[in-house]
């Protein structure tokens, strides 16, 4: 979830080309509307940590976890220094921005069950 839709963009870029599946939303009532009509359990969330309305990963992760019956690994990456969101972020992955492809991908690949990234 990313609410820049510059990032926004540019990640799905890179996800596309990945060969990726993924949903895509832009503010956390398109997540939730997404999270709660979802056919089957996600491998991963990607979330940026700072969100509109005064929400932040740790809502995203909640709500998921809510939602999907148990928690999903989640990826943070935010613009803010990640010593200062560390705790407020779940015990989930956090990348600063800017964030390289490179980085991205070893993020994702770090967190998906080994099964996922035998062929990755």
């Amino acid at each position: 979830m990313e609410d820049d839709g510059l990032v926004r963009a540019s990640t799905e870029a890179l996800l596309s080309q990945w060969g990726v599946l993924f949903d895509s939303a832009a503010s956390f009532e398109e997540y939730e509307a997404i999270i709660g009509n979802i056919e089957r359990f996600p491998d991963l969330i990607i979330t940026d940590f700072r969100l509109r309305d005064a929400k932040t990963a740790r809502e995203v992760a909640m709500l998921g976890a809510a939602k999907l019956g148990r928690p999903c690994p989640c990826l943070v990456v935010t613009g803010e220094p990640a010593a200062s969101i560390v705790q407020l972020a779940c015990e989930q992955d956090v990348l600063s921005k800017p964030v390289s492809p490179a980085d991205l991908r070893r993020g994702i690949l770090g967190l998906l069950p080994h099964e996922c990234t035998a062929t990755a």
